[in-house]
């Protein structure tokens, strides 16, 4: 395995302290953005003020738009760094992704098809449109060429966390229509973004026990996604006693 590689897995599975290295610049790289993510983008940003190496340059643009969410800044910006070099837009894809902008991010996927960062974030995006057969389909190709990295068995985890819930519950909650199952179908089409069809099963689950706490819990939860007042599931609350 590669130093540059190690170090991107590293970081990717949340353990960046163990990935710093200050002889190799890849390290560098990894370190500077656990920290714009950790809060410290303005010491970033000082530090890398006088840099002219292209992929610090495309760090400090992530740390720009961290601080000021300025799309047309950071993409002139990105657009004056070297074009080979897939870092920048990686990390301006990235920052959009932060502010929960899909669609936005969308347009800057192109470049990226043969990336493994840039695989990960289209594999994010889709899902986040719910698209997951698209996302299938990119993690299908990726695993051509990049089989055992760990970025692609994150996103085999993100693909399977989001499918392979939704048809377990629905198989058992067909089966026992109790609240318990009926609020796990629930809560799958919730992370599917399906907010009417977790509605039906909540109401269902409702129908059964209406002072079930985990039916309430996700029925008030459902009704503010739907952008409904759930003040009249108060009436079901028991009251509290110390």
């Amino acid at each position: 395995m590669s130093s540059s590689h190690g170090s991107r897995s590293l970081f990717h599975q949340g353990c960046s302290n163990l990935a710093i290295d200050p002889s190799n610049p890849d390290s560098q790289i990894y370190s500077y953005r656990s920290r714009i993510h950790h809060g410290a983008a303005k010491d970033v940003l000082q530090e890398l003020a006088a840099t002219r190496d292209p992929s610090l340059a495309a760090v400090k643009c992530l740390a720009h738009y961290t601080l000021d969410h300025d799309i047309p800044r950071s993409l002139a910006e990105i657009q004056n760094l070297a074009s080979a070099n897939p870092l920048p837009q990686v990390l301006l894809i990235a920052a959009i992704l932060h502010q929960h902008l899909p669609e936005k991010a969308l347009q800057f996927l192109a470049p990226l098809q043969n990336d493994i960062e840039g695989v990960a974030l289209a594999v994010q995006i889709y899902l986040s449109l719910n698209n997951p057969d698209r996302a299938a389909k990119i993690i299908h190709d990726a695993k051509k060429w990049a089989q055992d990295d760990i970025l692609i068995q994150l996103a085999e985890a993100w693909l399977d966390l989001r499918l392979r819930s939704y048809y377990i519950y629905e198989e058992l909650a067909q089966n026992t229509k109790s609240p318990k199952m009926l609020v796990g179908q629930a809560v799958a089409e919730i992370q599917l973004g399906r907010f009417d069809d977790a509605q039906f099963a909540l109401k269902s689950a409702f129908q059964i026990d209406p002072t079930d706490p985990y039916v309430l819990a996700n029925s008030i939860v459902c009704a503010i996604l739907l952008g409904l007042d759930p003040s009249h599931f108060a009436q079901f609350v028991p009251p509290c006693s110390f």
